[in-house]
């Protein structure tokens, strides 16, 4: 059981609360000196400590996900519900002094061990007093709780759950629609016919949304990217892309029922995970994969989700979660004349563009019905679940005949389960999953979450994923998200000596036992990071960063079967500083460089930027602008940078060759409940370099885009 910091009232230096002391247990005589203590301690703390503005904290949570996205490559999952869930609870904050551990940790971000640190604190201490009382929570860093500032309160009143009329009355209306343009500067872009694309270069999204807290929601989303046609199929077929949900949530013994559109979480997503996962990021200690287990989905991401029903009901400590769908999707077509078809898939398509008429083909390329559950049980401190998920395919999956492919998913059916667990012991949290695929291939992850002190956090991951354990849609932490043909030790460490001051360190080290894509042998690689950031004042921040790795590749040689393996190292320097005089104005800089060797060859890349963000003194509007310098040798070299973009939209730039980069947002509120969004951006290339493009093979001098947003909430 955690340890808790307890202040004692006859002036003695503050000690740890014995792992043998009950939840319940008061410490003092009387309710009286227990109240008189808080507000002293509140009253000193408010001395050293000011709540930075709920922007300041905004784009600290943004930074926050560029270093995260940077580990996948730039490549993330077209979902935004989690900018949704932001912007909702800045609007609608979340009471302390009722919200649970599943509010805490689903709604908030906190870890599974701030959460039970928190709620160990109250049951303790009582009702908090001011959001600042926080700061009395051992183990609840500085840094998470200027993040969460936005997004709480304290308030003493207590409030039942409405009645179902009332959250069908009172709840919150969202309508949303967004277009944007993206051209290259030496012709008319997507409109060309030689270009290969079936539609127009304008991209549309129109959104509908009802809801009242977490406990009613449902909404329409329709979308088309840019070069598709709204309606490919003609208007009886619908629109490209369109999703529909409806959800309730805490109905008696149903805690969630979801029709239409759902994400699935299960376990640490060796099994299945559908909603936005982290791999290794800034934050190296977060390496526990929290989410719902079924919650609505109304993103863009065309492929990424179920279609069906789901129902999650339970009592006490027990439940049980069950969700059936029929889905469809995208994915390569090859004849087939052994199973009886028309065609088989080779590999599914998770882009889910449908620009060209290759990938026209490849839309709703097949059928899948999806039967799964999860059997869980948890009493607070440990917790337990079964998970199972099984699919039957319209269409048999083609493993192909490569080598690297032998272990691929094949046939008409696939299916996993696993038993996953969790549990904190004093100042530790254990957890972890064991799985088995249809194949009988076993794949198990195991980790550990210690706070060694108030100022020291480790954790630790180990996994091991057979070539021959493969499942459909996981998420797990690891070097390659999807699980299989690897194994790995992963170490991270948070240290905070100083208030200002806080280092985190993680090391990974990893081993591919068999053949994989662009790597014709078993291959081994190492990855790490130190991240070191210094905040002497509320108005001032420098962070520095270098990321490092290795790995093993294939490249043409002289071997009679397989090519020749040769090692590929890379490694990133970083400093930023951001600067914000004023509560108006933010300022931030940015330098990087980045170097890249394969053998004899080396390439570099660099990145300098100049960020401006203001916020109108006496109106709802802001303006945030950059102008950023990039060169890189190769696209191996590239940088990638996260960019604002109009609300719950995000970017992440992928910059190689040599050029500049700039963009201007804008953003307002009037009429009340109205706000528009408006994202101009420019990128101009100074070389001669070669960038390909589908379908093209001329080289643009730059490339411009434009993107406008209305939205209501009433």
């Amino acid at each position: 059981m955690m340890q808790i910091l307890t202040f004692g009232i006859s002036g003695k230096m503050p000690g740890y609360l014995s792992s043998q002391t009950p939840i319940g247990t008061k410490r003092y005589d009387s309710d009286t000196g227990r109240h008189y203590l808080k507000w002293i301690i509140l009253f000193l703390m408010a001395i050293f400590f000011q709540r930075s503005p709920a922007q300041e904290m905004q784009q600290a949570v943004e930074f926050t996900l560029e270093q995260e996205a940077k580990t996948q490559d730039g490549v993330v999952p077209e979902e935004d519900g989690l900018w949704q869930q932001w912007d909702y609870l800045g609007r609608h904050r979340l009471n302390l002094n009722m919200a649970d551990e599943e509010a805490l940790v689903h709604l908030l971000g906190l870890s599974k061990m701030e959460a039970s640190l928190f709620i160990r604190y109250r049951s303790q201490f009582g009702k908090l007093i001011d959001v600042m009382e926080l700061q009395a929570i051992p183990g609840l860093a500085l840094e998470t709780i200027r993040r969460i500032l936005p997004f709480i309160k304290v308030a003493q009143e207590t409030v039942d759950l409405p009645l179902l009329r009332e959250r069908f009355k009172n709840g919150e209306h969202m309508v949303l629609c967004r277009g944007g343009i993206t051209r290259d500067m030496y012709a008319a872009g997507f409109r060309k016919a030689d270009d290969g694309f079936a539609g127009n270069d304008a991209s549309v999204m129109l959104r509908y949304t009802y809801r009242y807290a977490s406990l009613v929601q449902w909404g329409v989303t329709i979308e088309k990217d840019a070069g598709e046609r709204f309606f490919p199929g003609g208007i009886s077929r619908g629109p490209d892309f369109w999703t529909m949900h409806f959800s309730i949530r805490a109905v008696g013994s149903i805690r969630a029922l979801v029709l239409g559109d759902f994400h699935v979480n299960l376990g640490q997503g060796l099994v299945h995970w559908q909603s936005m996962a982290f791999r290794k990021g800034a934050s190296g200690i977060s390496v526990h994969r929290q989410g719902l287990r079924v919650r609505p989905y109304n993103g863009t991401d065309e492929n990424r989700f179920h279609r069906g029903i789901g129902v999650d009901i339970g009592k006490k400590n027990t439940g049980l979660l069950v969700f059936a769908a029929a889905d469809r999707q995208d994915g390569n077509k090859v004849s087939d004349t052994t199973n009886g078809d028309d065609y088989a898939i080779s590999s599914v398509q998770w882009s889910g563009l449908h620009r060209t008429l290759l990938e026209l083909e490849d839309k709703d390329a097949f059928q899948q019905h999806v039967l799964g559950g999860s059997l869980y049980w948890n009493n607070g401190r440990w917790k337990l679940a079964w998970n199972g998920i099984s699919y039957w395919f319209r269409n048999a999956i083609e493993k192909g005949g490569e080598p690297y492919r032998r272990f691929n998913i094949s046939g008409r059916q696939w299916m996993n389960h696993s038993l996953d667990y969790g549990g904190t012991v004093r100042n530790m949290f254990l957890f972890g999953e064991i799985a088995q695929a249809g194949n009988r291939s076993f794949g198990f992850l195991q980790g550990l979450m210690i706070s060694v002190d108030p100022r020291l956090d480790l954790a630790f991951v180990f996994r091991h994923f057979p070539a021959s354990y493969k499942a459909m849609q996981a998420n797990v932490f690891a070097e390659q998200s999807n699980p299989g043909n690897e194994t790995g030790l992963y170490a991270a460490m948070s240290i905070r000596p100083f208030s200002a001051w806080r280092l985190d360190a993680w090391l990974d080290l990893y081993y591919n036992p068999w053949l994989q894509y662009g790597v014709n042998r078993p291959a081994q690689g190492r990855d790490w990071q130190l991240n070191l950031a210094w905040k002497p004042t509320k108005m001032l921040e420098i962070t520095q960063r270098i990321h490092a790795g290795r790995n093993e590749i294939s490249y043409p040689g002289d071997g009679p079967i397989y090519p020749a393996t040769g090692l590929k190292s890379q490694i990133q320097y970083r400093i930023q500083v951001s600067f914000q005089p004023n509560r108006f104005i933010q300022l931030r800089q940015r330098a990087e460089i980045s170097k890249i060797r394969l053998e004899n060859q080396r390439d570099r890349g660099a990145l300098f930027s100049v960020d401006m963000t203001a916020k109108l003194p006496k109106h709802p509007s802001s303006v945030s602008a950059r102008l950023s310098w990039f060169q890189a040798d190769s696209y191996e070299a590239r940088l990638f940078q996260f960019e604002r973009d109009v609300l719950y939209s995000y970017a992440i730039s992928s910059l190689f060759r040599r050029g500049l980069r700039t963009y201007l947002l804008f953003s307002s509120r009037f009429l009340q409940d109205w706000t528009i969004g408006l994202k101009a951006s420019v990128t101009l290339f100074n070389d001669n370099q070669f960038i390909s493009q589908i379908g093209q093979d001329r080289q643009p001098s730059g490339k411009w885009a434009v993107r406008l947003q209305f939205m209501r909430i009433f």
